[in-house]
């Protein structure tokens, strides 16, 4: 019987090799819970690179029984290397190791699956370890490990995940009567979790969030709760749930409000939207950011949540005062993260807002204008608001040019500013639309130049229909471009209102071209289930960068190798935005 087990153990970690980062040496590739490795980072990265003198962090992310969290190790230069030693967590069954500066994160990573105290593979381990395109095979091995550990429930909701996105080959009664099965069985955090996802699966969305209510009202302590939460806030944007929206963020407000010491707050990068959700009191949040700024001196974030909250209570003194904390914490070198990423910009933009408040208008202007200079995920909202101040401080020039500015960014309330400002200097209403028109009508080259027109990158590709694209011999079309993923749920979520752009406006002058960094390969089976009507592009991401794009879904109008119009991320109404740049262009506004 030892000599089986050990097979079967062998087998399993011979399915799927330990994926290694080129420039990442690890002196065990197998380590047990609660084992120190030592890691080495060579200066050589695939497309990347490290210098001597770099401040360097290794980040261990790792998944205890389907959550996450994640800690940082500082890098120290031995001569040859940078080193860290790490240890391996108890309990996670994957481990994935990235190299960080406080400016990036480095190419690729290190995927490890630890063993337990005994050298075994822990429950699940093998689900995530195997591979999933193996056909019978792995359904086989998850076959298996669902017999030995039956209550793994967990690993229910990983397997459903590869087989939809995937393997494409999950059918909805097949899932339906899996979840009958599960719903006999005692309600732990974790099952509700995984019940919640398999009816989001299933598109039962009433009784997906009912499992995610009844989790959050049982077990709102649970790390399963929030990490719930974040699974519905992704296929409600998926699937255009609007009417959940607004109970959504005020169960998660509840929730957060009942555990604010729920550890998955700190592990979560959605918990940036989360906790500046309106209705938290400022004694929930100090319970939260309070052992949070103890535990992390360094970490901007938790001022920036308390400025947030002393904000919306009109405190907007105590805002400023944890803002300017932000502010400087946030110019600190350390590891590179989504909110790094965002903070310096973040906390700028909040506190030209509360500077406004006060009326202090230029303070106000120059903090926007910082938060432009250092963020480029809300562009258009800042020139939305730098907008208005120019126009509150009399410099109506200055506030129109500013808000075609926004409106060619997909600004979701520019036109209204533009209205606005064109009433205001004409005194009447009428006239708006010829107005605006001959505003971004001009498209000659000195003109584009005088308007701010960005130059668009070149680039190229080839759909997955084999045709070549050159950007080189599209300067007399209207170019739409669009930046997406399979992945991606706001992505998917618009993809029908893209279409029906595709079946109205398509013409030989019009051309709608979809990039995806995803593999050819993984196209036909997510098309199978989600028509899109663009030209697909797949392994773009060369383009991608360099279009710059950090954040998806990304739409970009180009026309005569100049941006007219572009809007990043999931945002109401960028379809409708776009379609009205498309109307111009066929009224003869943009030729």
């Amino acid at each position: 019987m030892r000599i089986v087990r050990w097979l079967f153990i062998l087998a399993c970690l011979f399915l799927v090799p330990v994926q290694l980062q080129a420039g990442l040496i690890l002196s065990n590739e197998s380590p047990r819970w609660g084992e120190r490795v030592h890691a080495k980072a060579t200066l050589d990265f695939p497309g990347d690179s490290l210098h001597p003198g770099d401040r360097v962090y290794l980040e261990l992310n790792y998944r205890p029984q389907g959550t996450y969290c994640f800690k940082f190790y500082d890098m120290s230069w031995d001569g040859e290397k940078f080193t860290a030693d790490v240890v391996i967590p108890s309990g996670c069954e994957e481990v994935v190791l990235y190299v960080r500066t406080p400016e990036k994160q480095l190419k690729g990573y290190t995927r490890i699956y630890p063993l337990d105290e005994d050298g075994n593979p822990p429950p699940g381990s093998v689900i995530l370890s195997s591979n999933s395109d193996t056909g019978d095979e792995w359904l086989e091995t998850v076959a298996r490990e669902f017999e030995k550990y039956p209550d793994i429930w967990w690993a229910y909701w990983e397997v459903w995940r590869r087989r939809i996105y995937e393997r494409h080959d999950l059918e909805v009664d097949e899932l339906l009567s899996r979840l009958e099965y599960l719903e006999k069985q005692e309600k732990t955090a974790e099952l509700l979790r995984t019940l919640a996802m398999g009816y989001w699966y299933a598109a039962e969305f009433e009784t997906a969030y009912a499992r995610l209510e009844e989790l959050c009202r049982k077990f709102p302590g649970s790390p399963y709760a929030l990490h719930a939460i974040n699974d519905a806030t992704a296929q409600v944007s998926q699937n255009n749930l609007t009417d959940m929206r607004a109970s959504l963020n005020n169960l998660t407000v509840d929730t957060i409000s009942r555990a604010p010491d729920n550890p998955a707050l700190r592990f979560n990068y959605s918990a940036g939207g989360w906790l500046i959700l309106p209705g938290y009191s400022i004694a929930t949040m100090k319970k939260i950011c309070d052992p949070w700024i103890e535990e992390e001196p360094d970490n901007p974030g938790p001022h920036y949540y308390l400025a947030d909250c002393f904000a919306n209570t009109g405190r907007f003194q105590e805002a400023e005062s944890e803002l300017n904390r932000a502010v400087t914490l946030a110019f600190k070198p350390r590891p590179w993260d989504l909110f790094s990423r965002l903070a310096r910009g973040s906390c700028f933009r909040l506190r030209s807002e509360v500077r406004a408040k006060q009326g202090r208008l230029v303070e106000a202007l120059a903090d926007i204008e910082l938060a432009r200079e250092h963020s480029s995920m809300s562009i258009a909202g800042d020139l939305e608001k730098e907008a208005s101040l120019w126009m509150k401080l009399g410099c109506p020039d200055k506030a129109v040019e500013t808000s075609l500015a926004a409106y060619r960014l997909g600004s979701e309330d520019a036109e209204i500013l533009l209205k606005g400002f064109h009433e205001i200097r004409t005194k009447k209403t009428e006239g708006f639309e010829e107005w605006l028109a001959a505003e971004l009508g001009d498209k000659s080259e000195a003109a584009a130049e005088d308007q701010g027109l960005e130059l668009s990158p070149e680039f190229e590709g080839t759909t997955m229909q084999g045709e070549k694209i050159d950007s080189k011999l599209l300067k007399d079309d209207l170019v739409i471009l669009n930046f997406w993923y399979t992945a991606c749920s706001p992505c998917i979520g618009e993809i029908p209102e893209l279409n029906r752009l595709v079946e109205q406006y398509k013409s030989d002058k019009i051309r709608f071209l979809a990039f995806t960094s995803d593999d050819k390969e993984q196209i036909p089976g997510f098309l199978a289930k989600h028509p899109f009507k663009y030209e697909i592009i797949p392994g773009a991401w060369a383009v991608e960068k360099a279009f710059g794009v950090s954040s998806h879904p990304t739409h970009v109008v180009i026309q005569s190798g100049r941006i007219l119009w572009e809007a990043s991320g999931a945002r109401a109404g960028n379809t409708e935005r776009l379609e009205g740049t498309i109307r111009r262009f066929l009224d003869g506004n943009l030729k």
